[in-house]
């Protein structure tokens, strides 16, 4: 019989220490150290510039490309039925791999850095969960279609809280960590837009997608820093969104909201996302300050609360429209008492057994069929082609494992022979430039950029069009 316990010493800033508590043959309890000389990433902003990532000056052109209506008009002539289920159902209770067995291995790395089994992922890429975000896409339909700038600003930010809604429901996985190089794109012309993504960076994981639609733009630059705590593992995320409303010509910016994954020891695991997230007009300063509880054993029935007050422009004491709610269930308009969003709970066969991915999740990973022109025209950087993360859709839990080593490793051998010719590893569909960070009008409380400019990860466009034409600059084989 296993007991386990756990001590956390944090002394004057000292990082904490881990122990478990086992019985030995003998009976007798003996502590087992696990100091965390698995180190926690607190220490850096993982989205600062390297030395071997540094940020251009100068304006970039972007490429035309063809409209798109087009690409959405092209999709729907080409589309393929998409599935319902996983091709193999996955038995959640028995995958799995302990933590403290992956920590005791990786004693003076920082958690960052360590090969996770390929039991702790679920089957999409971190390229594919940026384009998961967008599954509530509606919402900026309709805050672009909105007269009321009140209305567009309490409607983004509802988009924003709309994200965070699937974890709910999710096996307590992690996605797999794109290859340096890795591309993944999509068009969904049932929601009106096209998106395009790519991993930029490996040191610092950095992941960069960009969404169209006939009505607005997104953008997102992710990274995330990662610490170990005394049950839970703390995700802060690194990087912005950015929304714009082409008919208003009105850009929206926030940051994401710090995440802990609880009881990671038990293995009962759950999600709390907690803290402020301020989304912010970039064209006019109204600001929607958004609070996601954080959850206390004091107060349990403040657990997945959200709240979002919008502060009258010159008098911050007062607020010209909010919303409340939980991040699990649903946020309502509290002056009109429209429902804004709400969180539809996957069934209870895709929570047990396909890693509690929604209908729309479900689709990110399928591969077009085999004789279509879709199969054909995939990039052979596609998340979908990952070798690794296809057999473990398909619950071939050795063969991915296998395979992910081995992925790793030519990863390691592109970055050696990069380094021996003195070269750097250039992305397809971004480039790497300084821009002038916008400062408008904004109420007291919310945060404002000391710099004057900041690096950024600006598009180069026309992807549709060299796609389509076949004209995209090759790339080394990834797999």
């Amino acid at each position: 019989r296993l007991l386990v316990t756990l001590s956390w010493i944090g002394l004057r800033g000292e990082n904490p220490t881990a122990k478990r508590t086992v019985m030995a043959s003998n009976g007798e309890p003996e502590v087992e150290d696990l100091e965390a000389s698995v180190e926690v990433d607190d220490g850096e902003d993982e989205l600062t510039e390297q030395p071997s990532l540094v940020a251009l000056t100068g304006d970039v052109t972007q490429e035309d490309d063809e409209p798109v209506e087009e690409t959405l008009r092209a999709a729907t002539e080409a589309d393929y039925p998409k599935r319902s289920c996983l091709e193999v159902a996955h038995d959640h209770a028995t995958q799995g791999t302990s933590l403290w067995s992956v920590l005791k291995k990786n004693m003076g790395k920082k958690l960052s850095h360590i090969a996770m089994p390929v039991s702790f992922n679920e089957p999409l890429s971190a390229l594919q969960r940026l384009c998961e975000e967008l599954e509530h896409s509606s919402l900026l339909d309709q805050a672009a279609a909105a007269e009321n700038q009140v209305d567009r600003l309490m409607l983004v930010a509802a988009f924003a809280v709309a994200g965070y809604g699937s974890s709910h429901f999710r096996s307590g996985r992690k996605p797999f960590n794109p290859i340096l190089g890795e591309t993944y794109d999509t068009v969904r012309p049932e929601r009106g837009f096209r998106f395009v993504a790519e991993q930029v960076s490996h040191h610092p994981p950095i992941s960069v997608g960009v969404a169209e639609s006939a009505h607005w733009t997104f953008y997102q630059e992710a990274g995330v820093k990662s610490s170990l705590r005394p049950s839970s593992l703390k995700i802060v995320p690194q990087g912005f969104v950015r929304v714009k409303l082409l008919p208003q010509n009105e850009e929206f910016e926030w940051r994401k909201v710090v995440t802990h994954v609880e009881d990671i020891v038990s293995g009962n695991k759950w999600v709390d996302h907690h803290g402020k997230m301020f989304v912010t007009n970039m064209t006019t300063g109204l600001t929607c300050k958004v609070e996601f509880s954080q959850y206390s054993r004091f107060k349990k029935s403040a657990k997945y609360n959200v709240k979002g007050v919008v502060p009258h422009p010159t008098n911050s004491k007062k607020f010209v429209g909010s919303f409340s709610g939980k991040w699990t269930e649903e946020i309502v308009n509290d002056q009109s008492k429209a429902v804004l969003w709400t969180n539809l709970k996957p069934d209870d066969s895709a929570i047990q057994t396909n890693f509690g991915l929604t209908p729309f999740a479900l689709e990110l990973n399928q591969l077009p069929p085999a004789d279509s022109a879709a199969f054909q025209q995939l990039l052979p950087t596609d998340s979908r082609l990952r070798p690794d993360q296809r057999l473990w859709e398909r619950a071939e839990e050795e063969k991915a494992a296998e395979e992910k080593l081995r992925l790793e490793e030519l990863q390691r051998q592109s970055k050696a022979k990069r380094e021996e010719a003195g070269q750097h590893h250039e992305p397809r569909l971004f480039t790497y430039r300084r821009v002038d960070i916008k400062k408008p009008d904004v109420p007291s409380g919310v945060p404002v950029p000391k710099e004057q400019d900041r690096p950024e990860w600006i598009y180069k466009g026309g992807f549709w069009a060299h796609k389509k034409n076949g004209t995209l600059p090759p790339h080394e084989a990834l797999w």
